[in-house]
Order: C-alpha cells, then structure tokens, then sequence
C-alpha cells in the first residue's frame, strides 16, 4: 500500500514469488523475451551486432573501442553538464563569507530527517531534529500503516549508502523492519541526543539572519522558543495529510466513503470496525495503495471491487520479484536499461508486451499490456505503479475497472463517467497526499512552496541555502530515501561553503531547463512532481563530486559492471567524493547479485549501440556538454 510511495502488501517470499509467478515476469525481461524468441527481437538485435562487427572488421581494435565508448556514453551518462555549484577555493561565489560550522533545525524524524541530520553532523554542524511523533521513524510509525505491508523497493534499493541491511535477506521490508533499520542508523551514528522526539514544531521566524523556532511538547504542551538557527532543513515529507477529492452529489450516497490514509488495521491484517464479506468496494487510483488495496479488499471477503481511474486510463504495472531469478526486480533498476533515450525504450516496452500477448497464451500478460496501452502513455513517461496484485483481479473478473465517479443516484448506486452504475457499500479514496504546511510566521517573505520552482528541487533561490527542502522530489521509478540522502550530503556541504549555490540566473536556468524537460518527459500536471531517478542522483552526485567516474572499467571492472548493469545501489556514491569509504562501498556493491540475466545485458548493451549510432549526436557523447542524461 503506498501510504508511503515505497510500500507493498507481502507475505513471506516464497507466497509473493508464487502470486508474481501467476503474473509473469515483468516488462524488462518480457524485452528479453522477444529478443530470444521472435523474429523482431532477432532483427532488433542483429542490426547492431552487424554495425559493431562491420566497424570491427573495418577498423580493428579502433573500431572495438569506438563500440565501446559509444556504449559506455550512453550508459554512463557522459554527456552531462559541469557541476553548477563551486567549489571552495575554485574562486566561485564568496565561500569566504559562508560560517564553517551552522547551526540547523533539521523538522521531521523520518527517513529524510535522520540522514540529513547524520550528514550535517559529519560536516561538523550544529544540527538538532525536531520530530512531532514520540518515536522516530515518521510515517513509518503511523496508525494507517498496515503491520503487514511490504516496501516497494528491496532493503538493498532502500538503505542509505553508509548503513547497509544487516543481512542479504531479500524480503522486502515491512515498516517494523524499517522502523528498526532507522534505530540501527541512528544507533551507529549516535544520533539520539539531538533528536527531540514528541515536540511539534508550531512556529518559524525570520530576523534577518537568523531562524528562530517554536516547538510544543506533545506531553505537556509547553511551548519553548529556540533561537539563533542559521538554516533551516524540511524534512516533513510530501504525506502529512490526505488529499479527498469532491464528489459531485456526494450528500445523495447512504454508503461510506473513507481515505486510504483512514483505515486502520488489527496486527493480523484485518481491517478494524468493518466488516467487508459479500460487499462491493470502488477503490478511487491507480497507484500503489489502490493496487494493494484491491487486493486487500478481495482478500477479505469482499464480493466485487470496481477500480475508478481518471478518463479509465490504465498504468505501467510492475511485479515485486522476478519469477526467473527469485530476485527483487529493482535489482536491474540501472543505468544499462533506463539510460537508453526514453522514446527507445518506450516503445520497446510497449512493443514487447504487444507480442508476447499477441502470440503468448498468458491472459495475465495480456491484461499488463492493455492497461499499459490503456494509460495513454509510454512506460517511461508516466509514474510506476510498482504492484502487480490487481492483476489477477481485473482478470478473473473479481475487480472490474470503471471511469471517474460522476455522481450518485440516491442510496448506494454510484454513477461513472462512462453512464454505468452500481450499487456499492464503500468507497475508497486512494487519491494521494499533501506536504505539511510550513508553520511560517506572516513577516516572513515567502518561501517557494512548489518543488518544481526550486533549483535542484530542494533550493528556493530567494533563500538559498538558509532552507533546503529534503525527499520532497518524487522518483517516477525508484526510492525516496536514497534521494534524501544525497540530497542532504549537497546540503551539508553547502552549508560548510565546501559546495557554493550558483548564482541567481544559473538556479532560473537550471529549474526552468528541469522544468521543461520534465514537463516534456511526465505531461504539465505530473512534471511538476516527479523527477527521473537515476539521472537526478547522478545529477546530486555530480554537485557533490562523487559520481562513479570512468576509470572504475580499469581499477575495478567487476564493481564498475554492477555500477552500470546493477541496481542502482546508493553505495555507489560513496566511491570518491566527500564522505567517500570506497572499500566498503565496494563490498556492497559486489554483495548483491545482478538482477539481469546474460542475455539481458547484451539486449540492452545492442539497444544502447543501436542508439549511439542512430542519433548522430550520441557519437558526440563523450565531449558535449548537454544532454538528456543531466535533465533528471
């Protein structure tokens, strides 16, 4: 359930293998499929090889390292831009005017919070955190979680670069695992005595120079005043509150209608003080929490789920684990597969699925593929809904899609868009959530609410970095907290003046640059909240002067092969760079498997040659200075 964007109904292992098995392997390895096992997907192939062998023959080992820098350019991203931030004494900005050691309110003790508050104190700041709740862990901790529900992304995607899983478990964590994940960290970065747990902070003020903040003690409602705060870190997160969209007529229904983030759950995954047996449920989105929500509802007893989408538009629906290799899929969530040029991979993802429904007799297969086509988008160019489990519902029938809700007729009869109607006992609101209102006083000058208008999607350019918005930029496929950790490692080092912000018109021409780019990627509504994974991190990395460069292919060709053909683990960040530990960094990234099969690798590795020599430009990879792969 996505009541954070990272979770998933589970079970053990092996009973989530066996239900992903029922829905076939997922689109990557039906890509795969085609290549092995039709016509098309020889063709698609062989073009490159044949390319490859003629320069090959042609030129000779030249023309062998001309494929492989061809390769190795759109893998690795190196058509980026330089890094906009300077560095201190590189003559950029004024670092001399910038205090060495701040001190940071750090608001919110969740994921974001702890990392951020963990990397401030490694740069020797004053940093404290103030969390509402009495135990740490955000909205991990939360009364709407399910005991049961599983992350969507593996502990290996998940943890922060410098803290991995205490073992090679490949479950998926529940948010109890999570919770005590959290407690480990900040066990062994000896955070506790600068957290304040159970004090809200109700009040922020602004002099001139410096922060003031109000908190109130949960317990006793006190309120104290703390002054003299240099920066200010919001980590509140993007789900404090439910979003519930008007339904027209709404007075004229007699069932009930709840938000997903409403429900509450007893420890053994029953729903509490509703009873669901023989009932009719809608269930309003399309995202995780509506996936597993369905499958929940059916689950416990419910006669019939009917899913309301927007226009009855369909999503890119990915399983958990890959039923070939009994891995998470996320561990092929790399550079070799989504560094291709989108409208490549786009349309190899559609493609491929539209064969193997053609051909195949997989009716599982075939409903991924409609609803694929059905989203009006290509896979790439639209938020991952990264569980499968209505799958199998919308395919025997016990779930049944439908468009918006239009109206009500009196009673329980629910009106859609599209003139059906059904008689329905509850609805349920998967509709998402919104940030935490900023408690800011009115003499405050205004700080830029919309992550789209801030530079890197966490600098207001007005304030620069006396505020700095942590895990509020969305990854259409991937995890938030290791975006939230690069993003406080940016952060701690601006603060320090060893990274130094661009100037005012460099931040315009990069957010507007983003935006466009974005907005061109996702559409205008969903451009403004979702962000390319792996390109923005390397675009952090970048900042921060930690990338993986080019010469790990001659220092350590195995760990350079799962920094491109691996998942992408945030470990790899900790290879050089501030803050680098490259011995450890390199033991967990040759701990985890690789998730792609062989032939897989030489698929993507002939659709990245077949791109290289397709787009003229891409023979310019390794000297020009803008590209797609810097827009994240």
């Amino acid at each position: 359930m996505e009541i954070p964007d990272q979770m998933d109904r589970g079970q053990s292992i092996s009973s989530d293998l066996v239900r992903e098995a029922v829905t076939g392997p997922r689109i990557g390895d039906a890509v795969g499929a085609v290549a092995g096992t039709t016509v098309l997907g020889g063709m698609v192939v062989a073009l490159p090889i044949l390319v490859a062998g003629a320069m090959v023959w042609t030129f000779g080992p030249l023309g062998l390292a001309m494929c492989f820098l061809a390769v190795a350019g759109y893998v690795a991203g190196l058509r980026h831009l330089p890094p906009d931030c300077g560095r201190r004494g590189d003559g950029a900005g004024t670092s001399a005017n910038v205090p060495t050691r701040r001190r940071v309110c750090v608001l919110g003790g969740g994921p974001s919070g702890l990392c951020t508050l963990k990397e401030l104190r490694a740069e020797g700041h004053d940093a404290v955190c103030f969390e509402r709740q009495e135990s740490l862990g955000g909205i991990f901790t939360m009364p709407s979680m399910h005991p049961a529900f599983r992350f969507t992304s593996s502990p290996q995607i998940t943890a922060f670069s410098d803290h991995p899983p205490a073992d090679d478990d490949q479950r998926h964590w529940t948010n109890g695992d999570y919770v005590a994940y959290l407690h480990g960290y900040a066990d062994r970065f000896s955070l506790w005595p600068h957290l304040h747990l159970g004090t809200e902070v109700t009040g922020l003020g602004w002099d001139g120079a410096v922060w003031t903040v109000e908190a109130r003690d949960q317990r006793t409602g006190v309120i104290t005043r703390h002054g003299g705060f240099d920066s200010i870190a919001v980590c509140s997160g993007t789900h404090a509150g439910p979003v519930s969209p008007a339904l027209p007529e709404r007075e004229r229904y007699a069932g009930s209608i709840v938000h997903a983030a409403d429900l509450r759950w007893r420890p053994g995954g029953q729903l509490e003080t509703m009873d669901l047996t023989g009932k009719t449920v809608v269930v309003v989105g399309i995202g995780e929490t509506a996936a597993d929500l369905i499958d929940a509802v059916i689950d416990a007893g419910a006669a019939q789920c009917l899913l309301s989408t927007r226009n009855g538009h369909g999503a890119f629906v990915i399983p958990r684990y890959n039923p070939r290799t009994q891995m998470p899929f996320d561990y092929d969530t790399n550079r070799l597969r989504y560094a291709l040029p989108k409208w490549l991979h786009g349309r190899i993802s559609l493609y491929s699925r539209r064969i193997r429904a053609f051909f195949g007799r997989d009716p599982y297969m075939k409903m991924r593929a409609e609803f694929l086509a059905r989203s009006g988008r290509l896979a790439l160019n639209q938020f991952a809904t990264k569980s499968n489990r209505l799958i199998p519902h919308l395919v025997d029938g016990t779930c049944r899609q439908r468009t918006d809700i239009s109206g009500f007729d009196g009673g329980t009869t629910v009106r859609f868009a599209d003139g059906q109607t059904d008689s329905v006992d509850l609805i349920v609101l998967c509709t998402g959530y919104r940030p935490a209102i900023l408690p800011i006083a009115d003499s405050v000058p205004h700080v830029e609410a919309k992550p789209a208008r801030r530079y890197l999607r966490m600098f207001d350019p007005a304030w620069r970095d006396r505020i700095a918005f942590i895990a509020f930029a969305r990854p259409a496929i991937g995890a938030i907290p290791p975006v939230a950790e690069m993003q406080a490692r940016l952060f701690a080092l601006v603060c320090s003046g060893r990274r130094v912000l661009p100037d005012l018109p460099t931040m315009r021409a990069s957010i507007e640059r983003a935006d466009a780019a974005l907005k061109r990627d996702f559409g205008p509504t969903d451009g403004e909240k979702l962000i390319n994974w792996i390109p923005y991190m390397d675009r952090l990395a970048t900042e921060i002067g930690c990338r993986p460069p080019l010469s790990l292919w001659s220092r350590a060709p195995g760990v350079a092969l799962r920094v491109i053909a691996g998942g992408c683990y945030t470990a790899q960040y900790r290879l050089q760079g501030p803050g680098a530990a490259p011995d450890a960094a390199a033991a967990v990234i040759r701990s985890v498997p690789l998730g792609m099969a062989p032939r897989t690798i030489v698929f993507f590795s002939a659709m990245h040659l077949y791109a290289a020599v397709a787009d003229l430009f891409g023979l310019r990879s390794l000297w020009a200075k803008h590209s797609r792969c810097s827009l994240y």
